[in-house]
């Protein structure tokens, strides 16, 4: 996963710990290793940017309201 991330410059991971009808305990216990024995290692990769606000989410200055759709409709 380390070199996965430094090659695609990637800050942020989403992974899924469940397939299928896999039972919630393994779901559990799959996190938890992660969380516990992954984790750790990949934690300060990026550790320059700490705390720069630029690599987390912000709420948009001016929120845009959807409205009706405009397109042209061609028979």
């Amino acid at each position: 996963m380390e070199e996965l991330i430094k090659g695609l410059r990637v800050g942020n991971i989403i992974c899924l710990f469940q397939m299928g009808d896999m039972p919630t305990e393994k779901t559990c216990h799959s996190s938890e290793l992660v969380a516990r024995k992954v984790m750790p290692h990949l934690k300060r990769i990026w550790k320059d940017y700490d705390g720069d606000e630029r690599f987390w989410i912000q709420p948009l200055p001016q929120r845009v309201v959807p409205g009706r759709a405009t397109a042209e409709i061609r028979p």
